[in-house]
């Protein structure tokens, strides 16, 4: 997986970051790479650019982008910020992501038919997309 032709590598440890409230001010709305936690990101030098998506944060450290778990925290707080709220100051934790989501984990799709079950399979509820907030990262994320 590549961003902007830059390898991305999955976290191995979690990172702690403070959101000031100067960061919240100067965030701004509906931008992965300039809300308030890419701010902090890159205010305390944990990166050189910071992409904070609802699902996943980027970082380009060292030349590669590291993939975190944006927490439940940080995704309502950019909910809220992208439809015109406030970003609350705090501490926040960015996790590794799980063993299921690690790139080349397989997950969604990755089934070839092989294992489907052979009865008819109940109809999915469709995905409820949060609108009003940033586009969704997958638009500039090349496999």
């Amino acid at each position: 997986m590549k961003i902007d032709g830059i390898k991305v590598v999955d976290a191995k440890r979690e990172l702690h970051i403070t959101v000031t409230p100067m960061d919240a001010k100067r965030g701004a709305t509906k931008d992965a790479s300039s809300c308030a936690a890419a701010r902090a990101c890159l205010r305390e030098g944990h990166c050189t650019q910071a992409r904070v998506h609802l699902g996943r944060t980027y970082l380009l450290v060292n030349g590669k982008w590291v993939r975190y778990h944006t927490p439940a925290s940080i995704r309502s707080e950019i909910i809220a910020f992208d439809r015109g709220a406030q970003f609350d100051a705090g501490d926040y934790t960015l996790r590794p992501m799980g063993q299921s989501s690690l790139l080349g984990a397989g997950g969604r799709g990755s089934n070839t038919g092989r294992n489907r079950p052979k009865h008819k399979q109940k109809m999915r509820k469709p995905y409820h997309f949060v609108s009003g907030v940033r586009a969704r990262p997958h638009a500039n994320v090349r496999g």
